[in-house]
């Protein structure tokens, strides 16, 4: 039964991030029923695990797709409803005294990952190796072409302000004294690093035209929501997406690529990226995409941000 809608999203650029901001949420669902809350308003810790495990039945999450594959490799009730290609910067970063000025340099040099041994899913790792493997990649290298150095990275994935954001300071320690060759970094702490220590951009992931290589934690972004909010109240989750699509469209370049689809291309890129973190031990088995995906809610929500007349399903969605 749900008796409760939440909302969450991941400290990066996202969809949901723009329409809360615009105030779009707070107009769409701010008088009805049931209520719209923030995960991240609430007080309690044990809420804010939803983030990662997804067991909170009202809850429509948006972020990073490596916590929400752990969550459905895991067993989580969730079904997948929009993928945004998302832009966010990542890059491989190296000393300028090391000589490393391209890829292909960071071949046998030691490249650092940090870990995070504390965590549910361990995220910064997830995305370090990422990126390196797809920096190597350009340059016809792997992950056997280097010496991958882990890092320890104490920090928790919940504080008492709510979800932790990637600073980089491990990593970044260990780029400054030499510890390790290069780092990979994302999002406006990355580029704090970059700037602080004065390093060289060996890769610049997060602008590159091929998607398959800015595929990380961040490309795609996914949109998921419990199965039993789909179920039982499909007409909350087509309005939600009715907002972000509206948020997205009314906002230039930064709304075309945080825009929710569903289409090929970006299924296609999640599967890769599914399919490494299956093969790093990051996530627990395989996820079936074709099972998860339901297309239908953003087929509704397209028509409905066009046209915010059309009657929308509010009996279950049995699947």
């Amino acid at each position: 039964m749900i008796d409760g809608l939440w909302y969450t999203c991941c400290p990066m650029p996202t969809a949901t991030a723009l329409a809360a901001r615009a105030g779009l949420l707070e107009a769409e669902f701010g008088h009805g029923e049931p209520p719209l809350r923030r995960l991240q308003d609430t007080a309690g810790r044990r809420l804010l695990t939803h983030h990662f495990e997804h067991g909170l039945a009202g809850l429509i999450r948006e972020g990073g797709n490596v916590s929400a594959l752990w969550a459905r490799a895991r067993g989580a009730p969730t079904r997948l409803v929009a993928l945004a290609w998302g832009r966010q910067y990542q890059a491989v970063l190296a000393r300028p005294d090391s000589g490393i000025t391209a890829p292909a340099d960071l071949a046998g040099r030691t490249v650092g990952v940090p870990c995070s041994p504390g965590r549910r899913v361990d995220v910064p790792a997830a995305a370090a190796l990422r990126g390196f493997e797809r920096a190597l990649h350009t340059a016809g290298l792997g992950l056997a072409d280097v010496h991958v150095l882990t890092i320890p990275d104490c920090s928790d994935e919940i504080t008492a302000t709510g979800l932790t954001a990637e600073d980089h300071r491990s990593v970044a320690a260990a780029l400054a004294t030499g510890t390790v060759d290069a780092i990979w970094v994302r999002g406006q702490a990355g580029e704090a690093v970059r700037d602080a220590l004065g390093a060289v951009e060996v890769a610049a992931l997060g602008d590159h035209p091929d998607p398959f290589v800015r595929a990380g934690d961040g490309t795609p972004i996914l949109i998921t929501v419990h199965a039993d909010l789909l179920e039982e109240r499909p007409d909350l989750v087509i309005r939600y997406l009715a907002v972000l699509l509206r948020a997205t469209r009314r906002c230039g370049e930064t709304g075309r690529a945080l825009e929710p689809g569903l289409d090929g291309d970006r299924l296609a890129v999640l599967a890769e990226q599914s399919a490494f973190l299956e093969l790093h031990g990051f996530i627990d088995g395989h996820v079936d995409l074709g099972t998860w995906a339901d297309p239908r809610p953003l087929q509704c929500a397209g028509e409905l941000a066009a046209d915010p007349r059309p009657t929308i399903p509010r009996q279950r969605n049995r699947r």
